[in-house]
């Protein structure tokens, strides 16, 4: 048997097995040469397009499997567009483009707007996805219909509009089976995520920013769904994303993207906002020497430099890599400076102030604030400025989670 045909099989069988209870899954069928893929949609598909979107994500990931196939990726989501925007435009921002394979992803505005009573009706609903997929399909391309994800990330069924995304997610699934069109059922596979993630019944946070719009770790999810979705090997073998306090990619003190999860999973993790001329910079000497004492044991110390108290960290990255290897000589993780109060503050100190236990949202008091994941991605302690990282307590939250 050949190898792409095997390939084939096995990313089916994942397929199947990260998409469950699908209304109908049409064959799986693998890239090919010259293929041009159009993400047709709205917001969420807008902002896949974007810098860590799932659309940049399906991108590279293709690339780096297959750089003899020249796949190109087209982006075609625009902010609030329901199934009737999507036939207006389909023709201009679709079909026009040659696309060979399409992914329609929609149906949240079409429930979301009858907040305002300007949703989309059911009857118009249906009738408008089988306009698109017979336009699309005329034109020679093959769609991809995923049903609409999530408005809201609870899982006991008190999002507002669960009832009503079940109805037009079996919509979707209808119009997939009569037209044998291939269905990623995504309302299913945020569900089962959701289940075994969201233990908390959070509204916002595990796979979404605001309850819709995918965080980095629903980015990442929707691209390895899609990546299954055409018979590609997903980031891993069961698509699960990663623990959602690792679910970012920083960049290091020299300047290369280093994604969390891959460094630290599995591992308890020291995070530490640091400056170089601040009165508790000494504490890179404790932080030293729990790295020398504990590394080996399943601990990662990961320095974030940041100049928003005090102006205390005003060096350049070089700066701080010589600062902290001459004077401590330290010899763990240091990223790149960041900020990590206010509105530009990067995304993994919002989720350490929202997630961590004791002081829900509360902003960083200063530099050296310490915050310690476990292994299993969760914010177990939140530990004030001037707590030095040999005291008491904090080496017995640490070996306590390096038991676990």
């Amino acid at each position: 048997m050949h190898r792409r045909t095997i390939l084939s099989l096995t990313a089916t069988l994942v397929a199947a097995l990260l998409l469950p209870n699908l209304a109908h899954t049409a064959e799986v069928q693998p890239l090919k040469k010259g293929d041009r893929v159009a993400f047709f949609g709205d917001s969420i598909t807008q902002a896949g397009a974007g810098k860590g979107g799932y659309i940049r994500l399906f991108e590279a990931a293709v690339k780096e499997a297959h750089p003899d196939l020249g796949v190109e990726v087209i982006p075609a989501g625009i902010s609030g567009h329901k199934v009737p925007d999507l036939q207006k435009r389909v023709d201009r921002d679709v079909i026009s483009k040659k696309p060979t394979i399409v992914f329609i992803y929609i149906g949240i505005n079409d429930v979301w707007h009858w907040n305002r009573n300007a949703g989309t009706k059911k009857e118009d609903y249906e009738a408008g996805l089988n306009d698109l997929i017979k336009r699309i399909t005329d034109a020679g391309a093959r769609v991809i219909l995923c049903t609409p994800s999530v408005i809201g990330e609870k899982t006991d069924g008190s999002n507002k509009f669960d009832s009503m995304l079940e109805e037009y997610s079996d919509i979707s699934r209808k119009v997939a089976k009569e037209t044998d069109t291939q269905m990623l059922d995504l309302r299913e596979a945020f569900k089962a995520y959701l289940k075994e993630h969201n233990t908390e019944n959070k509204e916002r946070g595990v796979l979404t920013r605001d309850s819709v719009h995918l965080n980095e770790t629903g980015n990442r999810f929707v691209a390895d769904q899609m990546l299954a979705a055409v018979g590609e090997k997903t980031g891993s073998d069961s698509a699960a994303a990663p623990s959602p306090a690792l679910a970012f990619t920083m960049k290091d003190i020299d300047g290369k993207d280093v994604n969390l999860a891959d460094r630290y999973k599995g591992k308890v993790v020291l995070m530490v906002n640091v400056a170089s001329k601040c009165g508790n910079t000494p504490q890179y000497k404790q932080l030293e020497a729990l790295h020398e004492k504990y590394s080996g044991k399943g601990l990662a110390i990961v320095g974030f430099p940041c100049n928003q108290f005090g102006g205390q960290e005003p060096g350049s990255a070089e700066d701080i890599k010589q600062f902290c290897t001459q004077n401590y000589g330290v010899k763990f993780d240091i990223m790149s400076k960041i900020e990590v109060n206010g509105g530009d503050a990067h995304p993994l100190y919002k989720y350490l102030t929202m997630e961590a236990p004791g002081l829900p949202h509360a902003p960083i008091k200063w530099n050296f604030e310490k915050f310690v994941v476990n292994r299993d991605g969760k914010v177990i302690a939140r530990i004030a400025p001037g707590t030095k990282p040999d005291d008491a307590n904090v080496v017995a939250t640490i070996e306590k989670a390096l038991a676990e």
